[in-house]
């Protein structure tokens, strides 16, 4: 294979590489996140291989003829291709800045996400603990409430013992004070009982001296 024939194959190589790149350069932005760093790695090592190729056809045309016009349409196309690859390096440089500025924008969307996210459920969280309290102070007054309410059934039970066992008392007392006056009776029938056998015992004897005189 003659030296020009090495720098055409040179030149395929670097058209299909070069494509290649520029190719998966416009693919970077659409591509999802967790596959941008293989297709970057990949660039990478397109763009490597081409300055390999550069520098293989750097030496080959310096074996051609100095002044032939092989020489100086090769040297022509290698300076080109320098450009050509200088051009895709920093429009690969440019992609991956944006990719990088897009993904920062994402993570402070997503930061502010968060936060947002993290005060609504604070937000929450507090009404939450409101809604606690105000129940918690609702139960207290009712059974404060209750309290009172047996407290005071409690006072009128109370009251109502003392006014029961007061007519208890006063019951007591009457009952002991009929008691007196039916022993005051009793004993009075007796004393009359009493009177009126002496009475009838004497009349009797009255009458029997009566009657043995008589006779």
């Amino acid at each position: 294979m003659t030296t020009v024939d090495l720098l055409q194959e040179f030149e395929q190589n670097y058209s299909v590489n070069t494509a290649d790149i520029t190719a998966k350069i416009g693919q970077l932005q659409q591509l999802l996140p967790s596959e941008r760093t293989a297709a970057i790695n990949e660039i990478r090592k397109l763009l490597s291989e081409v300055e390999d190729l550069l520098e293989q056809m750097e030496l080959s045309v310096r074996e051609l003829e100095v002044g032939s016009s092989d020489r100086n349409r090769y040297e022509n196309s290698v300076r080109s291709f320098r450009t050509d690859r200088k051009n895709l390096e920093n429009e690969f440089k440019k992609a991956v800045q944006r990719l990088q500025r897009a993904s920062d924008r994402d993570d402070l969307f997503d930061d502010g996400v968060d936060q947002e996210e993290q005060l609504i459920a604070n937000t929450e969280r507090l009404e939450r603990t409101s809604r606690k309290i105000q129940d918690a102070y609702r139960v207290t007054v009712e059974t404060e409430e209750v309290g009172n309410s047996v407290l005071e059934n409690l006072t009128q039970q109370r009251e109502t013992l003392h006014r029961a066992r007061d007519r208890l008392r006063e019951g007591d007392a009457e009952l002991s004070s009929s008691n007196r006056l039916l022993s005051v009776m009793i004993q009075r029938v007796i004393q009359n009982r009493l009177i009126l056998l002496v009475v009838a015992v004497v009349m009797m004897f009255f009458l029997l001296v009566f009657m043995y005189r008589a006779l």
